[in-house]
């Protein structure tokens, strides 16, 4: 009888591990899941960025494009400059630059107005 009480107590006892290796087992199924879940929201996270990064990179060559286009307009070659015209009959000097007439904005002070500041020296 002893013997039969002992093997019980060892089987209940294997039955208890069993348990608490189901849920242990179970513990750490969730936990893989959750691994899994940030794994992959990582990889989605760093295609995010290598494709910002790109669109960074795109955007940085077509500002420097700009720039540079900018630059070409802002600085034209003088050396191309054939001849600066000032018309009487105008108000505004104009600059012959191969085929193509500058406007410069400027007016030059008419006589009156010079005579008025001379007067006020």
């Amino acid at each position: 009888m002893e013997i039969l009480e002992q093997l019980e107590q060892r089987i209940l006892q294997l039955l208890d591990n069993m348990s608490l290796m189901q849920m242990e087992i179970d513990e750490l199924t969730d936990k893989n899941a959750q691994l899994l879940e940030q794994a992959q929201k990582s990889e989605n996270l760093e295609a995010e960025v290598a494709k910002i990064r790109l669109e960074q990179v795109e955007w940085q060559n077509r500002l420097r494009h700009l720039l540079g286009r900018i630059d070409e307009v802002s600085e034209p070659d003088m050396s191309k400059v054939n001849s600066v015209q000032i018309d009487d009959s105008t108000t505004q000097p104009t600059i012959n630059v191969e085929h193509y007439q500058v406007d410069t904005g400027f007016s030059p002070v008419s006589d009156e107005v010079s005579e008025r500041q001379q007067t006020l020296l």
